[in-house]
């Protein structure tokens, strides 16, 4: 009869024990989910892989020199997300990823058989295609400004900032009809570029501007073309965020 009871009194403190929890615990969720929806909770972090496409235009070129075709830059990488504020929603971005850059356009840079470096303006019957390009290691550093929360993965974006960018190979390839040739490591382009970039979006696609600072060629190795130290690129296009 003893054990009787005291396991009848065993039971009923575990019932009241549940009882007072279940409660608790039902309270500490739905202020759990309450601060989610608001912003106000949950350590969420926009980190991202993206991938992006851009048409490129030279812009501030020298007299004679035409472009054609569909230069372009692809690009993939990672920025880690850095928020400054507690609802997470403003922050700064920063990563790193590689981009393939190409032009074309009427310009040959070429070497002499004795293998000095040449550069200059073609006429158009004196080529088929002439392109060069570049392949850069990038450092992105972003400003963000964001409308998201810690549930919501559908949200305006603008981000704004500066990719340094390594030229880690380049090259210039030209076509005259009659042969092709490629040249490496020529030394009229620059080792390094600054890239201002604005990009602008909604959920998983973003359009995107970007402006080197910096000229394309070295103005100390491009004196036999007037202006061709000055020569930029703007690159338009849209960019993809994977995750």
């Amino acid at each position: 009869m003893k054990r009787l009871w005291k396991k009848t009194v065993w039971l009923l403190t575990l019932s009241l024990m549940a009882g007072t929890a279940i409660p608790a615990c039902a309270q500490d969720t739905e202020s759990l989910v309450r601060n989610l929806v608001s912003g106000k909770g949950g350590n969420y972090l926009d980190d991202q892989l993206y991938i992006s496409l851009a048409y490129n235009i030279l812009v501030s070129t020298p007299q004679g020199m035409k472009t054609y075709s569909f230069p372009n830059t692809l690009s993939l990488g990672y920025i880690r997300d850095i928020p400054l504020n507690a609802r997470r929603n403003i922050g700064l971005g920063a990563g790193i990823g590689l981009s393939y850059h190409q032009y074309y356009s009427n310009l040959a840079m070429t070497r002499s058989a004795s293998g000095v470096p040449q550069i200059a303006m073609m006429e158009s019957d004196e080529y088929k295609s002439s392109r060069f390009a570049l392949q850069t290691l990038d450092i992105p550093i972003q400003v963000r400004f964001r409308g998201s929360t810690a549930e919501r993965y559908d949200f305006w974006r603008v981000y704004a900032g500066v990719t340094v960018s390594w030229v880690i190979k380049d090259y210039a390839t030209l076509n005259n009809g009659t042969f092709k040739v490629r040249y490496y490591n020529l030394p009229y382009l620059q080792n390094w570029l600054f890239t201002a970039n604005l990009q602008v979006g909604y959920g998983k696609f973003t359009l995107r501007a970007d402006y080197t600072l910096n000229p394309l060629f070295r103005s100390s190795r491009t004196g036999d073309i007037p202006g061709l130290g000055d020569t930029r690129s703007i690159s338009l296009g849209l960019l993809v965020y994977i995750l």
